[in-house]
């Protein structure tokens, strides 16, 4: 007789274009299916639906407009465990943490839950108010959890200071950065070609949601002193969705809204990197940094804020990209113009880069949970 596959169930708010939310999608399309089976739970769905493998059920919590959220999401959770009894629970971002960690509860399953830490929780003050009252609770129900991940070393010192009593039963698994697949979406045609550049320039780069988090308002003023000062006459595509209404004053303001694209959310922003001369990251805190990781295997030599926790531990203390201080618009314009004018500086970069993604490739971090699973179910903690 075949042995019974284990059953995971991952769990994730969203299936919008977030770092967090792609790298379910990658764990999702690489696990050993001989091995495991799987089914993936989500308040909301999104563009990266399609995304999800065929043979992956996916369960949408029923939410209600007039109950709150935070009372609701427990019961719907413990409604799924009940009718799908899982072995394994892998929760993804707070507000699924703490409707899987109370839903465990109330539903009285024996499934073994893991909370993967995307975010650095000392900073909860940047994320939204829902998620904000939230983490307020961490320190209460994350010692529930019968392990946790963090998805980066910063990311896991961070939690061993607010959460106590959780050190044996922590571990860092680095995010699936990328794979082969990766390279096949960089070469689809007619991405770059929409925005109708000016191939006199050069193209800088810039992921992410439009949130403070980001700070994309330190990007625009270094684009303009990039201008002034460098006499580098850039411009820059920002992705991301979100208000950028904002952003378009300020750039109208700096007088760069000429040089200053917002391409709204892209399926596919691969092709992007590969013809992008820099990828830029300005962001005032991240967990890790998948698009860091992204731009060092497709070889686009990145310049990136040193924020807590994820990018110079990504780059290794900045030997394979930039590092530049929080917030800091001229150190971040110099930064890139060193990257777009030296080319032997500009190179190094890319190839030692190349060369540190592959400690990010998803089949490793997917080994790595495999691992954990099958050893939290056999009573052995994952060292």
């Amino acid at each position: 007789m075949p042995e019974e596959r284990i059953h995971v169930l991952f769990a994730v708010s969203t299936l919008s274009l977030g770092g967090a939310e792609r790298v379910v999608t990658r764990l999702l399309r690489h696990f050993n299916r001989e091995k495991f089976k799987l089914t993936l739970m989500v308040e909301q769905y999104g563009p990266l639906l399609p995304l999800v493998p065929g043979d992956v059920d996916v369960i949408k919590l029923g939410f209600l407009p007039w109950i709150p959220q935070m009372l609701l999401g427990p019961f719907l959770v413990a409604r799924v465990l009940g009718r799908l009894r899982p072995q394994v629970i892998v929760s993804n971002l707070i507000n699924m943490d703490f409707y899987c960690a109370f839903g465990r509860i109330l539903s009285r399953s024996k499934a073994r839950l893991v909370i993967v830490d995307h975010i650095p929780l000392s900073l909860s003050g940047f994320t939204a108010r829902s998620s904000r009252i939230i983490r307020k609770f961490v320190p209460a129900f994350y010692p529930f959890a019968d392990h946790l991940v963090s998805v980066s070393y910063g990311c896991m010192r961070d939690l061993d200071r607010v959460v106590s009593r959780i050190e044996h039963k922590h571990s860092t698994i680095y995010n699936p950065g990328w794979d082969d697949s990766l390279q096949e979406a960089a070469k689809a045609h007619g991405v770059w070609e929409a925005y109708d550049l000016d191939p006199r320039r050069k193209v800088l780069l810039s992921i992410g949601r439009i949130a403070k988090q980001k700070d994309h308002r330190t990007l625009l003023v270094a684009l303009r002193t990039l201008k002034e000062k460098y006499a580098t006459d850039a411009q820059l595509l920002i992705v991301g969705d979100g208000d950028v209404t904002q952003l378009r004053l300020l750039a109208d303001q700096q007088g760069i809204a000429d040089r200053v694209k917002f391409c709204g959310t892209l399926l596919n922003p691969y092709p992007l990197y590969k013809r992008a001369d820099a990828f830029v990251l300005s962001s005032a805190f991240e967990g890790l940094g998948l698009v860091i990781i992204e731009a060092m295997a497709l070889e686009c030599p990145v310049v990136s804020t040193d924020c807590p926790h994820g990018p110079a531990e990504v780059l290794e203390g900045g030997k394979c990209g930039v590092l530049v201080p929080v917030g800091d618009p001229d150190a971040l314009a110099n930064a890139i113009h060193r990257v777009l004018t030296d080319k032997e500086l500009s190179d190094g970069l890319v190839a030692r880069a190349r060369m540190r993604a592959d400690a990010f490739r998803a089949e490793l971090s997917t080994t790595a949970y495999e691992t954990l699973i099958v050893s939290l179910l056999h009573g052995k903690e994952r060292a």
